[in-house]
């Protein structure tokens, strides 16, 4: 548990190292990455929680995690840049517009085989880039604008991706001691997966649900309380 609250640790250290580069990034480029859904508001929560977190859905505390029954680890492509877009990474995914309205995600479902009820910690891990945009070319072209405005940026980045793999690991083998199940929940329609994700589904205990993550899905709770035991 130890190494678990050092990763944390070190995980936000490389978040504020973050929004410390971003907020030395001109008005006028924010304007010309965030484009059409720029506003004032979602500068002010971009200088407040910075951009480029591989990792959503994490625990301010692992204290947090305490009564946790399931972690539920989501593969997207990249963060979604729209008006709603929430950059705290610490927010719980069940409470995003995004996740809440359009996947119907809820903090507690039954297992479908012992009806057993298991609170859920959602994470969501992004395989492309971890800049925000309106579609994943759109993240990475942001992320180039963003380099280059502050080339400082790539090596800041690549740490926090690091530091947010170790965090993935650390955090499945305390759940694992724990006999806490997990679920990486993966898009149908993906074939290749990164490195954080393989890792896990060579994990024989981890359970894979493939489902539709790119549009309007109210199925993923039932998939959820199906696989669980």
């Amino acid at each position: 548990m130890n190494e678990l609250n050092k990763s944390l640790d070190n995980l936000k250290k490389c978040h504020k190292q973050t929004r410390n580069e971003l907020a030395k990034i001109p008005e006028s480029t924010i304007i010309e990455i965030y484009g059409e859904s720029y506003s004032k508001k979602l500068h002010r929560e971009m200088k407040r929680y910075g951009d480029g977190h591989s990792l959503y859905g994490i625990p301010m505390t692992v204290k947090e995690l305490k009564g946790t029954d399931a972690v539920v680890l989501i593969g997207m492509s990249s963060p979604k840049l729209d008006s709603e877009s929430d950059f705290n990474p610490f927010t719980p995914l069940h409470t995003i517009p995004h996740w809440r309205d359009d996947k119907r995600l809820k903090a507690q479902v039954h297992s479908t085989k012992s009806q057993k009820e298991y609170r859920l910690h959602f994470m969501s891990w992004q395989q492309e880039c971890e800049i925000h945009g309106k579609n994943d070319n759109h993240a990475r072209r942001n992320r180039r604008l963003l380099v280059n405005r502050r080339p400082v940026l790539e090596s800041i980045l690549q740490q926090e991706r690091g530091a947010s793999r170790e965090f993935i690991k650390l955090l499945r083998n305390s759940s694992a001691d724990s006999e806490i199940p997990w679920i990486v929940l993966t898009n149908s329609i993906k074939e290749h997966l990164d490195d954080a994700i393989l890792n896990l589904l060579d994990d024989p205990d981890v359970i894979h649900i493939k489902a539709g993550l790119r549009s309007k899905n109210y199925k993923i709770m039932g998939l959820i309380g199906d696989k669980l035991p």
